[in-house]
């Protein structure tokens, strides 16, 4: 027992030089005991402590191993630690690791496992909200990470840098939270690599959001969006935009008349039905995207529009060139009348009466509108032979 400062009930120190020297060697077999152990009944104190000062490298202060090799099941833990204090005023950690250490492979724990499907630090949390792992950073340098895994295997293995698993039917397998309520991020994923994907769904991804401060379900760099509402909103601002090049719009819509539009569905859903040009004929026709695999929605939406304004020129020379020839035959009925009234005033000086001149009129008036009919008509073969 020691009762000072700095002290310790019990002191083991090991200086030889072979390997494997033990400053205290204790064991125990019988259930529940323990080999080691140590008690602190000061605040601020600790049970066991271990400290080396070795200047050499792959030093190690406290190191737990069991050496069973010959159990098949069960639980074995090298190291194990357990708090009794469950008041939620307590800040209570069974395992506690600091460093003031700026090189990037530093870790105040660090788990490690060479085993395949093995884990290098398993958090596992059994009641309430509790945590199974929780990375918590204060620090105000720019890259500061609460918990930081990593992944370096290659090849075709599968790994993961952080595992999440969850077996209920609601929480998540990884948690992420942000109470900054002045911005920041609750989770951020990168990938170096211009192949490489920094988030891969194997199922739904699903968005939610309660915090009526956030506008929007989805923000992209590029300025499109997901609202709240469940609208996708491309980005389309003139200043992010270059190499604007002049449409015409007629060959767009013979494009547009021209492309099969049918009615199918995805394999992955079936029952599912979708109306659509295929990707391969729009991109033989506009060339837009990236490949023929896929369709973005703003090229689609811009055919479209170009389309509308094709046919609305294709309508308004139509209209243009029928008003010019209603006008041309407007103007030959009023000749006609004109010349009509002619005659009928010659006939009345004549001496005619009223009868005789309308009917000189109806005689003199029939051949000229005849005469004028057959024009019309021959003009209009004219046009479609042409």
């Amino acid at each position: 027992m020691a009762g000072g400062s700095n002290t310790a009930g019990l002191y083991g120190f090991a200086n030889a030089g072979g390997v494997g020297a033990v400053g205290i060697d204790a064991s125990a077999t019988g259930t529940g005991s323990a080999g080691v152990r140590g008690v602190s009944g000061n605040a601020g104190g600790r049970g066991v402590i271990g400290i080396n000062d070795a200047s050499g490298n792959n030093t190690t202060a406290i190191e737990a191993q069991t050496t069973d090799t010959t159990a098949t099941s069960g639980t074995h833990r090298g190291l194990f630690a357990s708090i009794a204090n469950s008041s939620s005023s307590v800040v209570a950690r069974a395992i506690f690791g600091s460093v003031n250490n700026s090189n990037g492979s530093s870790a105040g724990v660090y788990g490690t496992n060479s085993a395949s499907g093995g884990i290098g630090i398993l958090g596992e949390s059994n009641s309430g909200v509790a945590r199974g792992v929780r990375g918590l950073t204060s620090s105000t340098i720019t890259g500061a990470i609460g918990v930081l895994g990593s992944a370096t295997g290659g090849g075709t293995s599968t790994i993961y840098g952080v595992y999440g698993e969850n077996n209920a039917t609601s929480g998540a397998g990884v948690y992420a939270i942000q109470t900054n309520t002045s911005g920041g991020v609750a989770l951020q994923a990168v990938t170096s690599g211009s192949g490489a994907r920094a988030i891969i769904s194997n199922g739904t991804i699903y968005i939610t959001n309660d915090n009526a401060g956030v506008n929007n379900a989805i923000d992209h760099i590029s300025g499109a969006k997901l609202t709240t509402g469940g609208v996708w909103t491309n980005s389309s601002d003139r200043n992010k935009k270059e190499n604007f090049t002049a449409l015409d719009t007629a060959d767009v819509l013979n494009k547009v008349i021209g492309m099969p539009i049918t009615k199918w569905n995805y394999k992955q859903e079936q029952g599912v039905t979708h109306i659509g040009p295929m990707a391969q004929d729009f991109f033989a026709a506009f060339a837009t995207g990236k490949d023929d695999k896929s369709i973005g929605t703003v090229d689609a939406d811009g055919v479209s529009l170009a389309a509308i304004q094709g046919l609305n020129s294709k309508l308004e020379a139509e209209l243009k060139d029928r008003d010019a020839k209603i006008a041309a035959q407007a103007a030959e009925l009023s000749d006609l009348k004109s010349r009509v009234g002619n005659l009928e005033t010659l006939a009345k000086q004549g001496g005619l009466s009223m009868g005789q001149s309308a009917g000189l009129g109806l005689v003199v008036s029939l051949p000229l509108l005849g005469f004028a009919i057959l024009r019309r008509r021959g003009g209009t073969n004219t046009e479609k032979n042409s």
